[in-house]
C-alpha cells in the first residue's frame, strides 16, 4: 500500500504551516514587527511572539524595527511569563537605575522592566515551541490518515 502523500490535503497544509513558522522564526531575528492598541500589544521578535498588557498608553501604533542592537539573540529562547512587581497605580521602589547597556536577552530586559513598570504583564512564546506543537499535530493527523486509509482499503 502506498501512502500517496502528494494527494493529501493534510500533508500539504502541514508542510505550509511548518514552512511559515520556520520563515517567521528566521525573520524574527532581523526585524521586530509590532502592533499596539489601547495598552495591548503583540510583537514578532527574537525567535518568538511576544504579547503584552502595558499600562502606559501610547495610542495605536504598528511597524517594524531592527532589534539586533537592543537584544542579544538566542537560538532557543525560553518561554516567559512576567508580571510587574509594582501593582497598578502603585509607586515604584526607589532603587538605582540599572546600567542599561545592551545587549540583553529578552528575559533580562523584561525582568528589569517588570521592576519599574506598574501593572504590566508580558508573555513570550518561542517559535521552537510553536513549531514542535504544529509538528506533533501534523504527525498525529498523518497517522490518523494512514490508519483510516488502511482500514478503508482492507474492507
Amino acid at each position: 500500500m502506498k501512502l500517496a502523500l502528494h494527494r493529501s490535503m493534510i500533508f500539504w497544509s502541514g508542510l505550509l504551516a511548518v514552512g511559515f513558522v520556520c520563515w517567521a522564526w528566521h525573520d524574527s531575528y532581523f526585524l521586530n514587527r509590532f502592533a499596539n492598541h489601547r495598552g495591548y500589544g503583540i510583537s514578532h521578535m527574537n525567535g518568538g511572539i511576544a504579547m503584552a498588557k502595558i499600562t502606559t498608553y501610547f495610542g495605536t501604533r504598528h511597524g517594524s524595527m531592527n532589534t539586533s542592537t537592543f537584544y542579544r539573540m538566542e537560538t532557543f529562547p525560553p518561554p516567559l511569563f512576567i508580571r510587574s512587581e509594582v501593582p497598578p497605580g502603585g509607586t515604584r521602589p526607589k532603587a538605582a537605575v540599572p546600567d542599561l547597556h545592551p545587549p540583553f536577552t529578552v528575559k533580562e530586559s523584561w525582568t528589569i522592566t517588570a521592576k519599574s513598570e506598574s501593572g504590566s504583564t508580558r508573555i513570550f512564546i518561542p517559535y521552537w515551541l510553536i513549531l514542535s506543537f504544529i509538528a506533533l499535530l501534523w504527525l498525529a493527523l498523518l497517522l490518523w490518515r494512514a490508519k483510516r486509509r488502511s482500514t478503508r482499503i482492507k474492507v
